[in-house]
């Protein structure tokens, strides 16, 4: 499987990923995408009010980590890893993720 070029996301209740397997972007419901790290970083500064150095480093990472290329699982930012476990789609995973 060919790896995804990221695109970055912010889903409605404020959360942000570094997307790196192959999502739908059109799937993803009252999301907004970015094509760049930067930009996405910008745009949550501009709308929270908050410095660069709230917002850098702190994005969630989702990712395909098995060989088989079907296992989804997502990092925090301390890089600790965890299954995705879900009946949905990915996209519709990260369009409700809320902590």
């Amino acid at each position: 499987m060919k790896k995804a070029d990221p695109i970055y996301v912010v889903n409605k209740h404020g959360h942000y990923f570094e997307v790196n397997c192959p999502v739908r972007p059109l799937m993803l419901s009252e999301c907004i995408t970015f094509a760049t790290i930067e930009d996405m970083h910008n745009f949550l500064t501009e709308k929270h009010s908050l410095c660069m150095e709230e917002v850098d480093g702190n994005e969630f990472t989702v990712d395909i980590l098995s060989l088989g290329g079907n296992t989804y699982s997502y990092a925090d930012s301390r890089g600790v890893w965890n299954n995705i476990e879900t009946n949905t789609s990915i996209e519709q995973w990260i369009s409700q993720f809320q902590l």
